[in-house]
């Protein structure tokens, strides 16, 4: 006999971690977007979870997103505990700042 997959839960996830502030991105320059991202980082303490928005963008390698995520991987690495796409909003990215 089959076994049978199991069913998908039609309940939405929902995190409990509270997100200390949100910077839009939308309408910016690239640059613009990561001295903007760089002041948020300041102005909160390690293990801080901020929501960056950048849209879904394109694939090009010069988007908003492409651009952060290639800054928190590199540049920012020592300032950011972890970060990825959130979820409810894959135009939007989480990060999980450090010391």
């Amino acid at each position: 006999m089959a076994q049978r997959k199991p069913r998908k839960s039609s309940t939405p996830v929902v995190y409990d971690f509270a997100v200390a502030e949100e910077l839009d991105l939308h309408g910016m320059a690239v640059d613009e977007a990561m001295v903007a991202a760089e002041q948020l980082f300041k102005r909160h303490k390690p293990g801080a979870i901020v929501r960056l928005v950048h849209g879904h963008s394109n694939a090009a390698p010069d988007s908003i997103r492409k651009s952060l995520h290639r800054m928190l991987a590199t540049a920012w690495k020592r300032k950011v505990k972890r970060y990825r796409l959130d979820f409810q909003n894959p135009g939007a990215t989480l990060v999980e700042l450090s010391g």
